[in-house]
């Protein structure tokens, strides 16, 4: 018994010793911006959700190279703590980003995005 408890006492150090290093990692992201050098791994946020670079690049100002849109040089997601939360089943909504897999119902019908897009306003 004496044991059990001692293994019990260590399973909830070590966890809340995660927890505090997990919390520890999620930092505010800049904002991502056209015509800045972006290095592999580097987050940023983009339209309020959370990106990381895939590799070294330099954005031309004006080549749209946004992370929504170059998929090439960009993934979605991070530890941005500043980032919004996934839309997984919300309410579709005008002005929201979109990416390929989120799911949002409208009118109570569940849709999937098949491509990364932001509804724009006035769609509807």
């Amino acid at each position: 018994m004496k044991n059990l408890g001692k293994r019990f006492t260590l399973a909830v150090s070590v966890w809340i010793m995660l927890a505090n290093v997990q919390a520890a990692s999620a930092q505010d992201c800049p904002s991502w911006t056209s015509g800045v050098m972006y290095r592999q791994g580097e987050q940023v946020l983009y339209l309020s959700r959370a990106f990381t670079a895939l590799r070294d690049h330099t954005t031309p100002t004006g080549a749209n190279w946004n992370p929504l849109d170059a998929t090439s040089l960009w993934r979605h997601g991070g530890q941005c703590a500043n980032a919004l939360p996934h839309p997984c089943g919300a309410n579709w909504r005008e002005g929201q980003v979109y990416l390929a897999g989120d799911v949002a119902k409208y009118q109570n019908q569940p849709y999937t995005a098949l491509a990364n897009h932001l509804a724009r306003v006035g769609a509807n």
